[in-house]
């Protein structure tokens, strides 16, 4: 296997998940959970711990605050393996702390603070490390308006560099405009919008109009993760696939699927595997990651290449 490198930009959070909550404790005045635990959480951090599982380098460019959550994110990071050494402190807002609370089904609620990340910036990159990196990956595009703002610069270096582009997507508090958007789409390979975001970003309902919106901005190839029915995918060349997730009988939280789809996406990438086939790994390394509570329980490439094999 071909070990690559990549440099993962965007969120780097504390997560504190709360599992088995249901929707309706929130009309309750007190609520008693059985535990809760900590983990870090954010689409980079994330998609460097899954990299690095699945056997490859990953460099993290992320901001944190300087306090015990900043503490926690870069000592877990550095025990996964993952380079830390792009990772800022801020001297005055916290660590970003989302609540996850899991619900009985597996989905999501998020409270989050306002944050270190809403101060990331093109400040917040190491411009020298891009030369070194296969893939550049930006998670959480539109979760700040500094990290926007960054994209069209950090993706057009790198691809002067050579390196491969793929970029992650949320609808954040900021929302997206069309010429955020064009301004950073020509400079990307990948995109991996979900249904929901691509309808949301693009104004269409149809997988094909969503992805041609994008494509007409600029961007070579659309992956829309479709959950437990895997993906689609397109390519400015007009090429179409939907590549069929895995059932998963024990999931308990689908908490950082996403992020673990796009790692896995990227890792095959790195190995020189075509788009249906990167894609077929990514389903299969997100399948598993919501066997465990948290973004980051994958056992490593052994259990993604057994799903795969079945």
């Amino acid at each position: 296997m071909k070990q690559g490198t990549a440099i993962c930009y965007g969120l780097a959070v504390c997560d504190v998940l709360i599992p088995g909550i249901s929707r309706d404790a929130f009309h309750a005045e007190t609520t008693r959970i059985p535990s809760f635990s900590y983990n870090t959480g954010g689409d980079a951090i994330n998609e460097a711990i899954t990299l690095v599982k699945l056997g490859h380098q990953a460099r993290l460019m992320s901001l944190v605050g300087r306090d015990l959550f900043g503490d926690f994110i870069l000592q877990q990071g550095a025990q996964a393996g993952v380079d830390m050494g792009g990772v800022g402190r801020h001297p005055n807002l916290p660590t970003t702390v989302s609540l996850v609370c899991i619900h009985p089904d597996g989905e999501r609620s998020f409270i989050i603070n306002h944050g270190a990340d809403n101060a990331l910036s093109e400040d917040c990159i190491d411009w020298t490390a891009l030369k070194d990196a296969d893939v550049v990956s930006v998670g959480s595009a539109f979760s700040c308006a500094g990290l926007t703002r960054a994209l069209p610069k950090l993706l057009r270096v790198a691809k002067e560099n050579g390196t491969t582009t793929c970029v992650d997507v949320i609808r954040g508090p900021d929302g997206a405009t069309k010429d955020d958007m064009e301004a950073f789409l020509p400079y990307t390979d990948y995109i991996f919008p979900n249904y929901d975001e691509g309808c949301w970003f693009s104004g269409e309902t149809e997988l094909d109009r969503i992805a041609r919106c994008f494509i007409g901005m600029g961007a070579r190839h659309v992956v829309i993760k479709a959950g437990r029915e895997g993906c689609y995918l397109f390519d400015s060349a007009g090429r179409q696939d939907h590549i069929p997730g895995y059932a998963v009988e024990d999931a308990i939280d689908t908490t950082g699927a996403g992020d673990n789809f796009a790692a896995g996406f990227i890792a095959a990438l790195m190995e020189g595997k075509a788009p249906e086939d990167c894609a077929r790994f990514a389903n299969a390394v997100a399948a598993c990651s919501v066997r465990y509570v948290g973004a980051s329980g994958l056992t490593g490439r052994a259990e993604a290449e057994a799903l795969l094999a079945r």
